[in-house]
Formats: structure tokens, sequence, C-alpha cells
């Protein structure tokens, strides 16, 4: 089983990072981030000044997917579509009085597709031995109950490196 951190570019990636270097988590075989072309630069910026050397200097390389090279386009090639409309991530609705995320549907299409799909086919590592860390903190209870209650969490493809209670 190849282990693989799913570097999102935020906080909880960072703070995976910072835990691999400290050797408070051991090192996964690879790290991955998904371009979207939706990112700030910022994002960018702090991967190359800050995590890329910081891992570097335990043996890892950050490996940079670009979605637009490896996603799997509609027979249409569209993109970007959701329900027939243009929908880029993230999004936010206020149609139930409160401001909230619309569905992680992107994350599989931008991120966890294209990733798949590189893997699969330039590092010959086939789906099923792909084992995911996913940086879910505590803050996000509901998507981890999610992730633990499917089929890849219990079939042992998906680690949540923040959550103890899950390892």
């Amino acid at each position: 089983m190849t282990e693989i951190f799913s570097n999102g570019g935020g906080t909880q990636s960072a703070a995976i990072s910072a835990l691999i270097v400290q050797g408070r988590l051991p090192k996964p075989d690879l790290v991955v981030i998904c371009d979207t072309g939706r990112e700030k630069s910022s994002t960018w910026d702090y991967l190359d000044a800050v995590i890329r050397p910081a891992l570097r200097g335990v043996g890892l390389e950050v490996i940079r997917i670009k979605h637009a090279e490896w996603s799997n386009p509609s027979p249409s090639g569209e993109h970007y579509s959701h329900n027939g409309n243009t929908l880029l991530i993230p999004a936010f609705t206020n149609q139930s009085g409160e401001v909230g995320k619309l569905s992680g549907f992107c994350s599989g299409k931008w991120k966890v597709m294209p990733k798949t799909r590189y893997l699969r086919e330039v590092l010959k590592i086939p789906t099923n031995q792909q084992k995911n860390w996913i940086g879910f903190s505590t803050d996000e209870a509901r998507r981890a109950i999610r992730m633990i209650a499917g089929e890849d969490f219990q079939a042992g493809l998906i680690r949540l490196p923040l959550l103890p209670m899950c390892q």
C-alpha cells in the first residue's frame, strides 16, 4: 500500500507537514497537491517558500498535479458543470439563511479524480493500493464522520492523521 499525503494547500495540510517534519507522524511515501487553477498565488508562494523546503529536508518532494492536464472531461468537454450550471470552487450559499459551503463534488472532480488518474497512469499505483491521507480536523466532524462511514475508509484506503481516534 502506498501512503499518499494529499496536501490541500491549507492550514490542515501545513499542520500535517509540520508533524511529518517533527517526526510526530510517519513519513508518507508521496506528497501530492492538486492544482485546480483556482488557488490564490499566496498558496503557491507558501508551498514553495515553506512547505517544500521543510518536506525536502526529510526526503519528501511535493508533486504538483495540474487539474487541466489530469482531469477526466465529460463527453462535452465541460469540466466545471454542476447540474448544468458553471460553478467555481469554493462555492457558498445562504439559501438556508446561514452562509454555508456547497457540497464537495468539486473536491472529487477537481482534486481526487486528477490525482488518482495521475498516480495510476504516471506512477503506476493502482487505485486499490493508494492509501490517501486527508487533513480533516476536529472542526470538520460532519465531513470526517461521512468519510469514516464510507467504503474507502473501511477498506483501509484513507487515513485521517489529524484525528487520532481514527488511526
